[in-house]
Order: structure tokens, then C-alpha cells, then sequence
């Protein structure tokens, strides 16, 4: 399945520009693949990256946010660096 990029609003009164919190959003959970038993690779950074942008993909809704909980959940526990407080922002 193709993806193209289209910056012209296909939603009636969508202004370009806009803030995003001004739209109703539907919030959509991220689920891995491995939980719908298919046989997947071993978890890590990238297959949760992976995971966020098939949901992207897949999703036909152009005003759903993703929420990232699992992805973050990896990524915490693959980076002793954002495990805990020593992580800061910059």
C-alpha cells in the first residue's frame, strides 16, 4: 500500500496551520504485533518504532493521536540513561 504525503486539507473546515488541539481527536492505543499471536522478532527500540508507524499506516482516520505508552516502556528499558533521574532535558 502506497503512502503519499498531501499537504491540501481533505477535511471540510480544516485550516492549514491550525493548532491541533483545537480538532476532536480519537486516541488509539499502539499494540504490538506479538499480541495477536503472530510470531514476532525480539522487542526492542525499533520494532516498538515499527509498531507506532504501522498503527500511522493503517489507521484511516487523519485526526487520531497515537499513544506511545509501550514504545516509551521499551525505550526506558533499553537506556539506563532514561531509566531514572539522571536523564534531563536540554
Amino acid at each position: 500500500m502506497p503512502v503519499r504525503a498531501s499537504f491540501q486539507p481533505s477535511i471540510p473546515g480544516l485550516v492549514l496551520g491550525q493548532p491541533p488541539e483545537l480538532f476532536q481527536h480519537t486516541l488509539v492505543s499502539v499494540v504490538c504485533a506479538g499480541e495477536s499471536g503472530r510470531i514476532r522478532h525480539q522487542e526492542c527500540t525499533f520494532t516498538g518504532l515499527k509498531d507506532i508507524f504501522t498503527a500511522l499506516i493503517e489507521s484511516q482516520s487523519r485526526t487520531e493521536a497515537l499513544s506511545p505508552q509501550r514504545f516509551l516502556d521499551i525505550f526506558k528499558r533499553d537506556n539506563e540513561m532514561f531509566r531514572n533521574s539522571m536523564h534531563q532535558d536540554g
